[in-house]
Order: structure tokens, then C-alpha cells, then sequence
């Protein structure tokens, strides 16, 4: 059943073609719930260019509200051609986050992204790491000087995959909005990475090697803050080899930057195994890098949708 998922033809005007169901009983029990506000809207990027931003605005959010700091919570894909932004409905971590913990939850489109057309589709040709991380600081930055309810001292950013990627990206840009990230699964070097996709975006080592040396996560582990990432991989991750997570391991204790790990015997690129385990593990360190209000009456986040409802992007 589709619930609140309008249904578009190509090419003709943005117009709802039939209705395949209204919900019925699904619909008047989420009504009970206390979901997140969902607001989209649209941010200016350089070269006339634009992200997509949807907000998941907690239940305790009220418009008239002007003293009132949320910490947020940015989730970060940015793998080319993928779209974090759309009209589809989704129960999952991100509601959860919002929805129990009064976090402001953030998805971004940025240039890159699908759906945006050609010019911005190319923004990362020979280039990852580069463009998509800088929309991201772009983006945040505009968020917080124009949206009085973010608390811009309690910031995180989390992603999974190519996501998981660009978070060590970001803390390792010398920036200072973001407090602490969770990597889980990333991609640290491309040179070791599945050449069908590297290749596409990077072109060969050997035309393009400048582009793979910046594009090295584990080139920038030296300017992580300490106790700022948070880095999740499984042994038998056949996406993203185990050897991306302890290079990049290896990189921010050779700095003698401190961070938290977590590695899974046995488990592959999606966790299912330790999925509640990963969730409730990511919860307990936002709850204190971002200062979350502890409620020892509510249980932590159980993984109840399967895998496939985790947002991976690899």
C-alpha cells in the first residue's frame, strides 16, 4: 500500500494523476502519533545552482517559538546521482531521532545529486570530495544564519557509505560547524575501490591521479578534532572493504587524533546483524556529543524495519 506517496507522469505538467489509496486505517493511527513537521525547500548554491533541504522539525517545534535551540542532525548521502530529498513517506531512524530525542533532522540535495539536471550532475566529474562537501558547509551555514531554532553549538552529521565518506570529508575540513560525525562503512580511498564506479566519476589513476590524492579521506584524518567522528565498519563488508575503515583508522591515530570504533566480526556493508546494536550505539554517542536530553523511561531505538529500510547509499 502507498501511503501519502502522490504518483507523477513524465513529461506532462506536475499534475496527480489518480489517487491509489487514501491510507484508510494506516492513515488515522499515524494521525496518533507525534511524527516530525516535514518542510522542504530549496537553498542557492554558486554557479546558479540549487539544494533541495528537507527539515524534520520535532514535535515540541511550534512556529511561534523564537527562544527555543534544537541541536540538529544532518544526514549526509551525496553519491552521485542519488536524491535524499523527495515526497516519498518513510518511518525510520531520522523520524525516530526527531521524533524522541527533539533533534531538527536535515537531508540535503546537493550539486551531484539526481533529478537536478546535467550541469549539476558533472559537478563532481573528476572531483569527489570536493563540490559535494562544500554545498554541505554552504547549506548548514545558510540554515543556521536564517533559522533562529537551530542551535548552531550542537550540530552533527552522520552517513552510511559514499554518506559515511563525505562525513570524514567534512570533519576533516578544518570547519567549525560541525561538533562530531558518525562514519559507517565509508569509502576512504578511491585507488582501492571498485574501479566500475571510481573510473566513471574519477577517470584511471594514471590520467587523473591529483584527483584520487584529494579525494583521499585519509589525507585530511590530521585535522578531524578529537573525539569529533565516530567510525562503524563490518569485517566482512564485500561494498566497502574492511581495509577503508583501518586506513582511515590507521591515518587519525598516526595524528594522534582520539575517536571512537566499532568494528563487526562477521557482518557485511548494511549490518544486519548488529543493526540495533549500530543504532542504539550511534544514539548513545549523539546524546553526548550533542547534549540530547536523557529519558532513562524510554528504551532506545529498536531496529524493528528490516535492512533494506536502512538508508545506505553503497
Amino acid at each position: 500500500m502507498l501511503v501519502r506517496c502522490p504518483l507523477f507522469a513524465n513529461f506532462v505538467p506536475v499534475n496527480a494523476i489518480r489517487g491509489v489509496s487514501s491510507g484508510g486505517d494506516i492513515g488515522s493511527r499515524l494521525a496518533q502519533l507525534a511524527l516530525p513537521t516535514v518542510k522542504t525547500f530549496e537553498v542557492p548554491l554558486p554557479q546558479n545552482c540549487r539544494a533541495r533541504v528537507k527539515l524534520l522539525l520535532p514535535p515540541s517545534w511550534r512556529e511561534e517559538l523564537r527562544d527555543a535551540a534544537f541541536p540538529v542532525l544532518v544526514e549526509v548521502n551525496g553519491r552521485p546521482g542519488s536524491q535524499a530529498v523527495s515526497d516519498l513517506f518513510s518511518v525510520d531512524w531520522g523520524t525516530y531521532m526527531s521524533s524522541r530525542n527533539d533533534v531538527v533532522y536535515i537531508r540535503i540535495d546537493v550539486r551531484g545529486a539526481g533529478g537536478q539536471g546535467r550541469r549539476a550532475s558533472k559537478a563532481l566529474y573528476r572531483h569527489l570530495g570536493g563540490v559535494e562537501v562544500q554545498d554541505h558547509i554552504t547549506v548548514l551555514r545558510y540554515l543556521l544564519e536564517t533559522l533562529p531554532f537551530l542551535d548552531e553549538t550542537r550540530v552533527g552529521v552522520w552517513g552510511w557509505g559514499y554518506g559515511g565518506y563525505v562525513t570524514s570529508m567534512l570533519l576533516g575540513t578544518q570547519q567549525s560547524i560541525f561538533k562530531c560525525g558518525i562514519a559507517v562503512s565509508p569509502v576512504t580511498d578511491w585507488l582501492h575501490y571498485n574501479s566500475a564506479f571510481t573510473e566513471k566519476v574519477l577517470g584511471s589513476p594514471t590520467e587523473n591521479f591529483k584527483g584520487y590524492v584529494e579525494a583521499d579521506a585519509t589525507q585530511r584524518a590530521r585535522y578531524v578534532p578529537n573525539h569529533a567522528l565516530f567510525l562503524i565498519h563490518g569485517l566482512a563488508d564485500l561494498s566497502t572493504p574492511f581495509s577503508h575503515g583501518v586506513a582511515l583508522a590507521r591515518a587519525l591515530s598516526e595524528a594522534g587524533i582520539l575517536f571512537r570504533y566499532h568494528s563487526y566480526a562477521d557482518e557485511g556493508h548494511m549490518l544486519e546483524g548488529v543493526i540495533e546494536h549500530t543504532y542504539t550505539s550511534m544514539e548513545d554517542y549523539l546524546r553526548d556529543c550533542l547534549s540530547l536530553d536523557d529519558d532513562p523511561g524510554s528504551s532506545n531505538y529498536l531496529a524493528e524495519c528490516s535492512a533494506s529500510n536502512v538508508r545506505a547509499s553503497m
